[in-house]
């Protein structure tokens, strides 16, 4: 498991990556570090997830996709094989 001092260098490089500003970096950074949702999918993720079945059925977005542990597995699966 990982440190708190890790998940706080974590979400701060991902917010520094995404561009994103003060206010939105704390909403992040609890969301991250405290509740464990992951705010910034790899583009890997979104640009797989977009081409989904279950995209296209139900119109949820990459970021909650990415955060529900059922669409995730789906994920790792289809990167083990190549299709993602």
């Amino acid at each position: 498991m990982k440190s708190r001092e890790q998940l706080e260098n974590e979400v701060s490089d991902m917010c520094d990556q995404a561009g994103c500003k003060d206010k939105i970096r704390k909403v992040h950074f609890d969301q991250y570090v405290n509740k464990h949702w992951r705010p910034h999918p790899p583009q890997e993720f979104v640009s797989w997830w977009y081409k989904q079945k279950t995209y296209k059925e139900s119109g949820m977005g990459a970021k909650v996709a990415y955060n529900a542990q059922v669409f995730y597995q789906s994920y790792l699966e289809a990167k083990q094989v190549g299709l993602a």
